[in-house]
């Protein structure tokens, strides 16, 4: 973990605005093995990780609770197939209209949108929230519900095919985030194993909470 000092750190490559407290609530969004809700859990925060993979364990970690499903924006709300190959890192859901390898395997999954979420976990506000969903980031901020989080840290996916709409879906993101969230950070640049720029460690944060 990485602090500078604008506050920003660095947790499991995705930034967020410190200071990091015990107590806050934390949502982690494509949770895989839980590389970004374990930093989290160990600062005394409580994370809600929602992984959909079934091949992914629940954590033993108490300040960890998991929520086996996906999150989408509202109209996707139900059941969809995930796609599933590799080690599990880039499984997406199909309705982010990404075209799946051959070698993809299909696993059914329950899709719920954030206030569902929020029901679930008994949470009315969260003070972090990171999305590193393989493409469905995009509806979820563009059906974002309104001042619900204190930050989102955001890993986009334009290198896999899942915004075929490139700067134009970003300009709708920021219209709509844009009533309650300043940009902190959002640069595309090369990282990982893809070699192509790309808005890997975006940062939107409640304009209340922007000094």
């Amino acid at each position: 973990m990485e602090e500078d000092e604008n506050n920003l750190i660095i947790v499991a490559d995705h930034t967020v605005l410190g200071p990091v407290t015990e107590g806050m609530n934390v949502l982690d969004v494509g949770s895989r093995k839980y590389g970004f809700s374990k930093p989290m859990a160990g600062m005394g925060c409580n994370v809600v990780a929602v992984e959909p993979d079934d091949d992914v364990s629940f954590s033993v970690n108490p300040n960890i609770h998991r929520i086996f499903g996906a999150m989408v924006a509202k109209q996707y709300i139900g059941c969809d197939d995930l796609f599933k190959w590799s080690s599990g890192e880039g499984n997406f859901l199909d309705c982010t209209g990404a075209v799946p390898p051959t070698s993809a395997i299909r696993q059914m999954t329950c899709c719920y949108s954030i206030q569902q979420i929020m029901k679930m976990a008994k949470v009315d506000y969260w003070d972090i929230v990171k999305l590193d969903c393989e493409g469905s980031e995009y509806e979820i901020l563009l059906d974002w519900p309104g001042p619900v989080a204190g930050q989102i840290t955001v890993e986009f996916h334009d290198f896999n095919g899942a915004n075929p709409g490139k700067e134009e879906t970003y300009s709708k993101i920021f219209a709509h985030i844009g009533q309650w969230y300043d940009v902190i950070q959002h640069e595309a640049t090369v990282r990982f194993a893809a070699k192509v720029k790309n808005y890997w460690d975006s940062l939107f944060v409640l304009r209340e909470k922007v000094v």
